[in-house]
């Protein structure tokens, strides 16, 4: 598996209406991903922690955690 493959089902799912919004802690994960995804326009990454995530409330239809930590 390379990074962003888990990606690629929820792409899949919003279709090529929807946008997808990916975050992870790490500046170097974000940038590996990127340049798989750069051409897809409906693709968002950002680095950042999810405790301080920079979107309004109600800005989603859904979420879901791939997985690894989670910090309180």
């Amino acid at each position: 598996m390379r990074l962003g493959d888990d990606l690629e089902p929820v792409r899949e799912l919003i279709g090529d209406l929807g946008e997808l919004h990916a975050q992870d802690l790490s500046a170097a994960m974000i940038a590996e991903a990127a340049a798989r995804w750069q051409t897809r326009s409906s693709v968002r990454l950002s680095c950042g922690s999810a405790l301080q995530l920079s979107y309004a409330d109600a800005s989603f239809d859904a979420a879901f955690h791939f997985g690894g930590k989670s910090l309180r």
